[in-house]
């Protein structure tokens, strides 16, 4: 980082003129050679053409006038790198489980209908799982919905 922009920051923080901890992070950020946000280059352009004494520090940041140009990625570097490319899953998500969640058995069907076609090794596991929630969500439905029809008429037998 250039001496000079340094302590022209530094001066801009000590005068608290501006944010300083926004200041802070960017005299940090500038120190450890990592790139600024454009909306902090913009902020600091901003507060050195209002409070600089040095008319040309702007000239003179690196950041705004850039002299080595990055050297650009090309489609052939990609394909040559491919390896080093994570592949994409196309495992189905597991937010299909909340059809028989649910909708119980019918949610199980949606479920099975949709995702039975699919080549992905997990999926008739998921089938499986998908199946056995909805059955039992449902089973657990019929006893709690059926309960106090079949233990009220038994109270009054008693009587």
């Amino acid at each position: 980082m250039d001496p000079v922009l340094d302590k022209e920051i530094q001066n801009l923080i000590d005068g608290n003129l501006g944010d300083t901890k926004r200041l802070e992070f960017i005299r940090k950020s500038l120190q450890d050679e990592k790139k600024i946000y454009n909306s902090d280059q913009k902020y600091l352009m901003e507060l050195l053409k209002e409070h600089s004494k040095d008319e040309d520090i702007l000239e003179r940041l690196e950041f705004l006038n850039p002299k080595k140009k990055k050297p650009t990625t090309t489609f052939a570097d990609i394909n040559d790198n491919s390896e080093s490319i994570p592949k994409k899953s196309n495992r189905p998500t597991t937010a299909w489980y909340l059809a028989p969640i649910l909708v119980g058995i019918i949610g199980s069907f949606f479920m099975w209908l949709i995702l039975k076609d699919d080549d992905h090794p997990d999926v008739p596991k998921m089938i499986r799982k998908g199946w056995t929630i909805g059955i039992v969500l449902t089973v657990i439905g019929f006893i709690l919905g059926w309960l106090p029809y079949l233990i009220l008429p038994g109270m009054y037998l008693f009587s």
